[in-house]
């Protein structure tokens, strides 16, 4: 199952296409959008009335904000929603091949760019940080840069984890940022610190990152895999497993 978010703010707003279908198999009509919020204390499910086609549901920007997420069910498979704990409803949009939506972001003049927009269920499960090269996924000529984390945790509640920019190479912090569980946050980098050697790092969630670069009224949307999909080794996991020792060792010297 997956969850779909989008973020406003910044000057910047979204809009969302999820489809109906399931790549191999035609929709199915009994399917719904919900929105899930918490208040707090207690996770809250909607039905979003929004246009929809034979084959998508189109969540305008006037439906989004940094909070809210979205998911696909039958009316019948509320019955299973567990207000102080999100479970999967279904496996409707666990799919081979995966199963995507589109996540539009648009600025103020104009200029949009897409990216996917599903969170999968197994990561709400779980604590973590994450680790992720910044050079390679914004711009150093562009304007603004930004790096979009959306965090959605099994428990409804309002906390803060911090996120950090770390110069590997000097094993110094360069920023760090307070975000929110359960939301979409926006970190601005600065343009000095568009370097090789310059790694985001969060400390205690997990999150998916979404990199953003603005120039001259145009938008570019990058997104980047975890560690295990790029360290050649045979022992992937304990290599990352080591790295993220080293960089809990640098924030908390």
């Amino acid at each position: 199952m997956n969850y779909f978010f989008g973020f406003t703010g910044n000057g910047l707003n979204s809009q969302l296409t999820i489809p109906k279908f399931q790549n191999r198999a035609d929709p199915v009509p009994e399917i719904k959008l919900w929105g899930i919020q918490s208040n707090g204390d207690l996770w809250e499910i909607t039905l979003e009335n929004v246009e929809e086609d034979e084959h998508f549901f189109y969540v305008p920007q006037e439906k989004i904000d940094n909070h809210k997420v979205f998911v696909l069910a039958k009316r019948e498979e509320l019955k299973g929603f567990n207000t102080k704990r999100l479970t999967p409803l279904n496996s409707y949009t666990s799919t081979l091949p995966a199963y995507r939506s589109n996540f539009k972001l648009l600025n103020q003049e104009g200029g949009f760019s897409s990216y996917q927009s599903e969170y999968p269920t197994a990561m709400v499960e779980k604590k973590g940080g994450i680790i992720s090269s910044i050079k390679s996924l914004l711009n150093p000529a562009a304007t603004h840069n930004y790096i979009l984390i959306r965090n959605i945790y099994q428990s409804p509640i309002s906390d803060k984890f911090n996120a950090y920019l770390i110069d590997y190479k000097s094993k110094k912090i360069l920023s760090k940022h307070s975000l929110e569980i359960n939301q979409t946050n926006c970190i601005k980098v600065a343009q000095e610190h568009l370097k090789p050697n310059v790694f985001l790092f969060t400390d205690g969630y997990l999150g998916i990152p979404v990199y953003v670069s603005q120039h001259e009224g145009h938008l570019s949307m990058e997104h980047t895999h975890p560690p295990h999909s790029y360290i050649l080794s045979e022992n992937v996991f304990k290599k990352v497993s080591e790295l993220k020792k080293e960089f809990y060792e640098i924030i908390h010297t």
